[in-house]
Parts: C-alpha cells; structure tokens; sequence
C-alpha cells in the first residue's frame, strides 16, 4: 500500500481546530518521564491521599519492602521491623476499627481455606 502525500495534507485532523485555540499545549519538550511502579498505580486506585505498604512475614512477625512514605507519614526516622512497631502507631480510638478488619481477614481466610479442602 502506498501512501499519497497530497491526501495527506487535504485530510484535516479532527482535532486540529481545538489545539489551534490552544497554541504552545503542545509544544515539543524533551523532558523524560519515569513510568510509575505497579504497585503506585494500583495503591493510588484504591486510596485516597497518602499511603504505605510493607510485606509482612507472618512466621517471624518482620516486616520489609517498606513504602518510603511510612517514614514521613509517621515521623519516623527508619523503618518499622516488627509488626509491635506498626501495632504501635495505630491510634487508640481506631484499635478496635483494626481489631475487627483482622478479624474479618482470618474468618475470611478461614472459610476459604474450608472452601478449599471440601473441594
């Protein structure tokens, strides 16, 4: 297939005449972007404002691969290593708020497990 440049030039881009009241929008910038991580994109779909994450490892109670924003959202100086630490930070008046999403977590948990077995 080849390519005519004079139909080129006749066909106008639909949306030429709303970046034509818009000039300079688009002007050339040689600015280049970091594509975010993954786990930006999904936490930023989910949350809103400021968040955090960490992995925990259940048998030990450690934590690692700490969100950097922990250090500034909770004023601390390094990172949290045991989930006590975390435990910590949690307000008193939402304790039993987190009392009870953990409790939701392994019930659920549980039942999958059931689930899973009878299957």
């Amino acid at each position: 297939m080849t390519h005519n440049n004079e139909d080129a030039v006749e066909k106008k881009h639909p949306l030429l005449t709303v970046w034509n009241r818009h000039p300079g929008f688009l002007q050339s910038k040689t600015e280049m972007y970091r594509l975010p991580s993954i786990e930006k994109i999904i936490a930023e779909l989910f949350s809103v404002g400021a968040y955090y994450y960490y992995t925990l490892q259940l048998r030990s109670s450690t934590l690692s691969n700490h969100h950097p924003d922990i250090l500034k959202m909770h004023s601390l100086t390094e990172f949290p290593r045991h989930l006590g630490d975390i435990i910590d930070l949690i307000h008193p008046d939402d304790l039993t708020f987190v009392q009870e999403a953990e409790l939701m977590t392994l019930e659920d948990e549980r039942n999958r497990v059931r689930t899973h077995d009878a299957a």
